[in-house]
């Protein structure tokens, strides 16, 4: 595994842990900016793989 998998993959662990962390907030409103909040880092890092993925095709 490559440091930057690594990165990748604790960063997926955290992204999950706040999505199941906005499922037992009891607040409406807490609970709907914590669902926004994981959804904009989860599209922020699919986008930094897939950037990631590209550049290193377009060095070989």
């Amino acid at each position: 595994m490559t440091r930057q998998d690594y990165i990748f993959k604790h960063a997926a662990e955290i992204v999950n842990q706040k999505a199941r962390t906005a499922q037992t907030l009891q607040s409406q409103e807490a609970r709907r900016l914590c669902i926004a909040a994981v959804a904009v880092f989860r599209n922020a890092l699919f986008n930094i793989r897939s950037f990631a993925t590209r550049t290193k095709q377009c060095k070989s």
